[in-house]
């Protein structure tokens, strides 16, 4: 038996309840409190689970205040049934007394709070308090969800319309950096300038895939990729850049790297942001080397440079979200480029080694699991 009852106190209703409760006498109860303390409730009560998911199906509801054991199902299975459907009404678990692992199991199952039935109706006194909670705490939610996600569009708006100007800079600047006539000033300007853009482009990028972490919308969607296939990719893009600013930038691939499952674009910006770091710190006539190894258990890329270094007090916090980890003679970044590869390399199951001595550059090693592999 269910049954939509008439507001209670006869004015526009501001809160929106599904009582799923099988029991007639606590049906009752909760009816007398609502009228009681004229309470501004629209009360829809459901006897059965069944019933009370054709009610969530037909209309919205600003909180659920969910029986255990109910005729058809318990509220465990309820609990279950509405999350595979998508609702995430908040959910207020009402159990008998001596039943806490199930209220606890409730809880996991993702409801807002619990309360305990007492004999005497006591616990009907701190209903009001609790569905007032648990609607703030549903609405505050959906607030920052919001503004995460209008701030999210806003990064993929605004990158998506830096990133056309900056790779024609960057190409213009290629083209000038091969071309005869220049003298060298001119030369070095036209390097500084694809540096500084280049920059300014993984800078952009790095914005977005932060953005993307951040919201928990990090891409999933994994293929067969051979990781020389993205070093080699990571080197042709940056080889020109290092022979104008006098870098050399070496790249050594063992030839029997076996595929595995990854996200490619993710993992070309993971040695991107190696492979920019080093340059970046890394002055003329310093040395980049990119090296890929495999043995039984896994694939190994290193990145090793000759540039500042990272002094040791910062090594532990280097791949901490705007950490920044910069000698006093190279400018600050903005710390967001070792948190990109952390965070990608954990999806993997992978780890990163790091060594470094200030003044003698630094040794990335990243070790990627074959247990993935194909």
């Amino acid at each position: 038996m269910s049954c939509p009852d008439a507001h209670m106190s006869g004015q526009t209703p501001t809160v929106r309840l599904l009582l799923v409760e099988d029991n007639e006498y606590d049906q009752w109860a909760f009816h007398r409190m609502v009228k009681q303390r004229e309470l501004d409730y629209a009360v829809v009560t459901a006897a059965r689970g069944a019933d009370g998911l054709k009610h969530l199906e037909a209309q919205t509801f600003d909180v659920i205040l969910l029986d255990f054991l109910l005729i058809d199902m318990d509220g465990l299975q309820f609990l279950k049934e509405i999350h595979a459907r998508g609702v995430d009404t908040p959910v207020i678990f009402l159990t008998g007394q001596g039943s806490e692992k199930i209220a606890v199991a409730a809880m996991k199952l993702g409801a807002y709070d619990y309360l305990t039935k007492m004999s005497d109706m006591s616990h009907l006194a701190q209903l009001p308090a609790t569905i007032s909670q648990a609607i703030d705490q549903y609405n505050l939610r959906m607030e920052r969800e919001q503004i995460e996600q209008m701030r999210a569009d806003f990064i993929a708006m605004l990158t998506h319309d830096l990133k056309n100007p900056l790779s024609t800079i960057i190409s213009a600047a290629e083209f000038l950096s091969q071309a005869e006539g220049f003298e060298e000033r001119q030369k070095q300007m036209v390097t500084l300038i694809e540096g500084a853009s280049k920059d300014m482009l993984g800078l952009v990028e790095n914005f977005l895939l932060v953005s993307k972490i951040e919201a928990g919308k990090l891409e999933q969607t994994r293929e067969s990729v051979n990781i020389n296939d993205v070093l080699l990719r990571v080197f042709n893009m940056n080889k020109l850049h290092a022979d104008n600013k006098g870098v050399r930038l070496e790249l050594e691939l063992s030839p029997h790297i076996p595929f595995i499952e990854c996200n490619p674009t993710q993992m070309f910006r993971v040695f991107t942001n190696l492979v920019g770091n080093a340059l970046k710190f890394t002055s003329a006539g310093g040395e980049i080397r990119i090296v890929s190894q495999v043995n039984a258990q896994e694939i190994r890329v290193l990145v090793k440079d000759q540039g500042a270094g990272i002094a040791p007090d910062l090594l532990p916090y280097i791949f901490d979200k705007y950490k920044r980890s910069t000698t006093d003679e190279h400018p600050k970044g903005i710390g967001l480029g070792l948190y990109i590869v952390k965070t990608i390399v954990d999806s993997l199951n992978g780890t990163i080694d790091v060594e470094s001595e200030v003044g003698k550059g630094t040794a990335f090693t990243i070790h990627l699991p074959l247990a993935g592999r194909v």
